[in-house]
């Protein structure tokens, strides 16, 4: 749904996607080495700090003001709001247009768009509750909630290997007359470029599963495995009790 939200979206978001990544990975790098140039020499004292985040600590230490620091802390805190509102937005669009396609349970419910705001109202109030769900499970657990931010990572990358894949399939098996491109091509560095991209997601999603510690105990052993496993066998049972009678493919409105 957001691309058909969007005029000319083929060309408008993958340009967006380009200057967004880049503009924040510059910034991000920056900061991440002014932070490393404010750090304190014990960096023990950091990653203890009483604020649970280090960023706060070395924020305290540059300027030696807690209202200062706090104020710092604040333009992080609202940077993060304005992404989750962000991100809350593309989750909901996508998990409406699933249910539009028949995907998802009670989909005639979740598909639905309020006739006076012309928002999928249901789609977002539910991305919402899942997003509030899976937070409370840090009140509950921090192993438990450990796992679901890796897991989340290893989700990324398996879904960017799954696509890439597809397109490298697509290229390898198709001549290039026969292709329907879009307004960016790349030309003879598409195949190099999405091979790396596929071993580097691969490697990335390997280690997104292991421990940070040689020999972890219960609290410290990285649980994204099975949850992933679980999650995976689960969806294979959804489709095969539920998804592959309903699921009516990709429809696209523009």
């Amino acid at each position: 749904m957001p691309t058909e939200e969007t005029r000319n979206a083929q060309t408008v978001i993958p340009l967006s996607m380009g200057v967004s990544t880049t503009l924040n990975g510059v910034l991000g790098f920056a900061m991440l080495i002014a932070l490393m140039f404010c750090a304190p020499a014990e960096i023990e004292s950091t990653l203890d700090s009483e604020t649970s985040y280090p960023f706060m600590s070395i924020y305290l230490h540059a300027v030696g003001s807690a209202a200062g620091a706090t104020g710092m802390a604040i333009v992080v805190i609202l940077t993060e709001i304005f992404a989750t509102v962000g991100v809350v937005a593309t989750a909901s669009r996508m998990l409406w247009a699933f249910a539009r396609e028949g995907g998802l349970p009670f989909s005639s419910y979740i598909a639905r768009v309020d006739e006076r705001t012309r928002l999928p109202l249901y789609a977002i109030g539910v991305t919402a509750l899942i997003n509030i769900l899976l937070a409370i499970i840090n009140i509950g657990s921090e192993v438990g909630f450990g796992a679901f931010i890796s897991l989340i990572v290893a989700s990324y990358y398996a879904s960017f290997i799954l696509s890439a894949a597809a397109m490298l399939h697509k290229r390898l098996t198709t001549p290039a007359s026969e292709m329907n491109w879009g307004p960016f091509r790349l030309y003879k560095w598409g195949v190099p470029l999405t091979v790396a991209a596929i071993l580097y997601s691969t490697l990335g999603m390997f280690f997104s599963m292991w421990p940070t510690t040689v020999s972890p105990d219960i609290e410290e052993m990285n649980y994204c495995v099975l949850v992933f496993g679980s999650t995976l066998l689960f969806s294979m049972g959804f489709w095969l009790v539920y998804g592959r009678k309903h699921y009516t493919g990709p429809i696209l409105e523009v």
